[in-house]
C-alpha cells in the first residue's frame, strides 16, 4: 500500500509541474500576442467601428491630422477633422488623443441627441497581430483597423 501512495503522489507532482508550465507557456503567449505599446506609425491608416444605428470610420494620417466620418443607417452623416496625438496618458493607459473629436455615441449603445466636440481619449490594442482602438469596452465596440 505504501507504494502505491508514493506512486500516487509522486505522478500528482508531476502533473502540477505539467499544469505549472503549461500556465507559463500561455501567458507568455499571451503577453506576446496581446500588446497596448505602438509606435505611432503603427497606428496611421483606417479604422471602423459598428453601432446598431450607424457606421463610425477613423483615419489617422502621418502629419498628425484625422479625419472622422459617421454613416447613420438612415443615411445622414457627419464628417470632422483634427489632430490627433500619441502617446498620450490618460487613466493609467497609454492612448491616442483626438482633439475636438465628434460625440456621436452616449457611451450606452445609443446615439447622441446632441452631437458635440471633445477631446477624445482611445486606447489601441493589438490581439494576434491585428490592430484596433476601443470604443466602447463594455458594448464591444471597437475601431477595427481595414487592411
Amino acid at each position: 500500500m505504501d507504494g502505491q501512495c508514493q506512486s500516487t503522489c509522486y505522478v500528482d507532482r508531476e502533473h502540477l509541474v505539467r499544469m505549472r508550465l503549461v500556465v507559463l507557456v500561455c501567458l507568455t503567449l499571451v503577453a506576446m500576442c496581446c500588446s497596448s505599446r505602438f509606435g505611432k506609425a503603427e497606428l496611421i491608416g483606417e479604422y471602423q467601428a459598428t453601432f446598431d444605428y450607424g457606421v463610425e470610420t477613423l483615419i489617422l494620417k502621418g502629419d498628425g491630422s484625422y479625419e472622422q466620418t459617421f454613416k447613420y443607417n438612415s443615411g445622414a452623416g457627419l464628417t470632422n477633422s483634427g489632430m490627433w496625438e500619441y502617446p498620450v496618458e490618460c487613466l493609467g493607459e497609454t492612448g491616442i488623443k483626438l482633439a475636438d473629436a465628434l460625440k456621436v455615441d452616449d457611451q450606452l449603445g445609443w446615439p447622441e441627441r446632441k452631437v458635440e466636440k471633445y477631446d477624445w481619449y482611445i486606447v489601441p490594442r493589438k490581439f494576434f497581430g491585428k490592430t484596433s482602438i476601443e470604443v466602447n469596452s463594455d458594448l464591444g465596440i471597437d475601431f477595427e483597423k481595414k487592411d
